[in-house]
């Protein structure tokens, strides 16, 4: 039965080719535009959603409000991470970030590596954040002076079939790094994107030989802002509280006098850290109010398809009067009319769904390079 439902439906198809063509084709194309502004809608909202410690990882923001506006920035001072990490037992963890060399001269042997920037972080940057290794261990891999971790992609293009740890690349002609780790090229929905990843008592140690700058003050000073922070708090729930204490701290140990009341900074969570608009030094943000009216889009170019698919099968059904009452005739029942007609529907709408994910698949890649 179903066998000659399907055979009939075909056939009334493929005799209305016009009719078909623009059902399919209207459907197939509401379909994949719906689909292609919903991918975007779930890329916006997955940002740093694959980090397992995603609800207790803060950033630190320093807040100020001048003549009634406020002002904000990541850059803190690199002794700032160590400071309120060695006084508030609340934060279990701590790391910096930042890039030190954006086209990073980095060669193994006679062969140059792709000139992509170079990054610091401290030791526990690996157990902080969930960017997976596939090889090294996330305790140690950051551990000592001159090692350096590179992304998958830098180690299967420059040591293929090898194993990456152990080997050595130099930096700047002048610096012997080791490789201890290779991570997971890094997924676009992070805000933290790096190649490869250094340790913070590396540069140290080559800005001392460089510039014979002390290495501790430049790992312990409170003057030259220029990093990110990064805390693990894994059980404090009086995070306003925490954040007012930490303020009260860094102001004291810069040897200002600390101030009670006015905006004061802010620890930010990292899932907030996307949609926040404003933030000087910030990487790349999104807009949240982009994905409500994406939404909406999304929604509205849906409503039309169906609703162009409804009034053509409406239009087309009053030609089909004279066959409906000659199967009548012939003894038609209700329920087979009703069966008859719904799977032409569903021929129709099966061969638009195709359509439409084929369509999907040659729209991403454009949408993806924009």
């Amino acid at each position: 039965m179903i066998k000659n439902y399907l055979l009939i439906a075909t056939r009334n198809l493929y005799k209305n080719i016009g009719y078909t063509s623009i059902n399919i084709f209207g459907l197939a194309i509401g379909l994949a535009c719906c689909l292609l502004v919903t991918l975007y809608i779930r890329f916006e909202l997955s940002y740093e959603n694959f980090h397992e410690n995603k609800e207790s990882i803060y950033r630190y923001i320093p807040r100020g409000e001048r003549d009634g506006k406020v002002s904000m920035q990541t850059m803190l001072p690199s002794g700032f991470g160590p400071l309120i990490a060695e006084n508030f037992h609340e934060v279990e963890k701590f790391t910096r970030f930042s890039d030190v060399d954006e086209h990073a001269l980095l060669r193994k042997g006679d062969t140059f590596l792709d000139p992509k920037p170079l990054s610091i972080a401290d030791k526990d940057f690996f157990e902080i954040f969930s960017f997976p290794l596939v090889q090294g261990d996330a305790k140690t891999v950051l551990a000592r002076p001159n090692t350096i971790a590179i992304a998958q992609s830098v180690a299967d293009k420059y040591f293929p079939n090898k194993d990456a740890i152990g080997q050595v690349i130099r930096y700047n002609n002048k610096y012997d790094y080791e490789i201890t780790g290779v991570f997971k090229d890094v997924p676009a929905n992070s805000h933290l994107q790096f190649t490869y990843l250094t340790t913070f008592e590396t540069i140290a140690k080559m800005v001392q030989d460089e510039y014979n700058f002390p290495a501790d003050q430049f790992l312990n000073s409170l003057d030259a802002w220029n990093y990110s922070t990064y805390f693990y708090i894994p059980n404090e729930t009086d995070i306003e509280g925490l954040t007012k204490r930490i303020d009260q701290k860094f102001t004291v140990a810069r040897g200002d006098e600390y101030k009670e009341g006015g905006l004061g900074d802010w620890l930010q969570p990292l899932s907030e850290i996307h949609f926040t608009k404003g933030i000087k030094a910030d990487t790349a943000n999104g807009d949240i109010s982009y994905v409500y009216i994406f939404s909406a889009v999304a929604l509205l170019i849906l409503i039309i398809a169906c609703f162009n698919f409804m009034n053509l099968s409406t239009a087309r059904a009053m030609k089909r009067a004279k066959e409906v009452g000659l199967r009548k005739v012939m003894g038609a029942f209700r329920y087979q009319l009703i069966n008859q007609f719904l799977g032409e529907t569903i021929v129709l709408v099966s061969i638009s769904l195709v359509l439409g994910i084929i369509l999907l698949e040659l729209l991403v890649p454009m949408f993806n390079a924009k």
